[in-house]
């Protein structure tokens, strides 16, 4: 069977195994689920204004950000992770788009029980969407929403801004080849391009 989930924009959660049946896992806040990342211990939830839960299936879960804390004028909220051998050891991006220029990448190391701010380099713009490269999780590139690509090497203490093949000021959405990292496609506002990896 093929397990899916799925979230609304009043924030309810849905989970099936053959995609006939849905049940709901949850109700998280009323606001709309902007992502959803999918782990075999949990699985992680983005609504729009940054708050990001993340749903154990043994039945924790853990706030992993949360938008009373200081997140105001937020847009959209991206996650993504890479799986650790438990949740608590699980590597979580959180990017987001707002009104303001600061604060709009997140990073955790322990499954989202602590947070750090990892958006130095990124010159105040907002994540659009996140791609990890899978065989080396400190490779990360970053698309904005009027500044371009940036990449990381470092697991996001500093970032670079990419030039050349894929430069764009509005990158929507990214994703790397899972075979060979080096080959990055992008949506622009443009069109879909492709090219080797910015790293």
């Amino acid at each position: 069977p093929t397990f899916a989930v799925a979230g609304t924009a009043h924030g309810r959660i849905f989970t099936t195994l053959d995609g006939s049946d849905w049940t709901e896992f949850a109700t998280l806040e009323s606001l709309p689920v902007t992502d959803l990342a999918i782990t075999d211990h949990s699985f992680y939830v983005a609504h729009t204004l940054g708050t990001v839960y993340r749903l154990d299936f043994a039945g924790t879960s853990v706030v992993v950000n949360d938008h009373e804390s200081g997140f105001f004028g937020l847009l959209r909220t991206r996650v993504e992770v890479v799986p650790g051998p438990t949740a608590n050891a699980d590597t979580v991006w959180i990017g987001v788009t707002s009104t303001d220029r600061s604060q709009h990448l997140y990073f955790s190391d322990d499954g989202g029980q602590t947070v750090q701010l990892r958006d130095s380099g990124l010159d105040g713009a907002g994540v659009f969407d996140i791609a990890i490269d899978p065989s080396t999780p400190d490779h990360v590139v970053v698309s904005t929403v009027g500044e371009g690509l940036f990449y990381t090497t470092d697991a996001g203490l500093q970032w670079t801004r990419a030039t050349g093949e894929l430069y764009g000021p509005a990158i929507l959405g990214i994703a790397e080849d899972p075979v060979d990292a080096d080959h990055l496609i992008a949506l622009q506002t443009e069109g879909l391009v492709g090219t080797r990896g910015p790293y």
